[in-house]
């Protein structure tokens, strides 16, 4: 008899902090990219996976971004 393998899978996500404090823009769009394309994506496939689990890291100043950008583009 065999014992099952565990393993976990996590994910680190980070951005640098790309808004200019001075200007209040951002001066690359990369986050705004990977948010809207990439990390929800990841969430949905491991959700949709019975049995499946996953960890994700997700930065101060990825959550700070991403927190600016939801309610629409500044």
């Amino acid at each position: 008899m065999t014992n099952p393998l565990y393993i976990t899978f996590l994910w680190h996500m980070h951005q640098p902090y790309y808004k200019d404090p001075l200007k209040g823009e951002y001066a690359l769009p990369w986050t705004y990219l990977h948010a809207i394309k990439d990390y929800y994506d990841m969430a949905a496939i491991v959700d949709e996976i019975p049995g499946a689990r996953a960890v994700f890291n997700l930065v101060p100043s990825l959550l700070d971004q991403i927190l600016d950008y939801a309610p629409g583009l500044p």
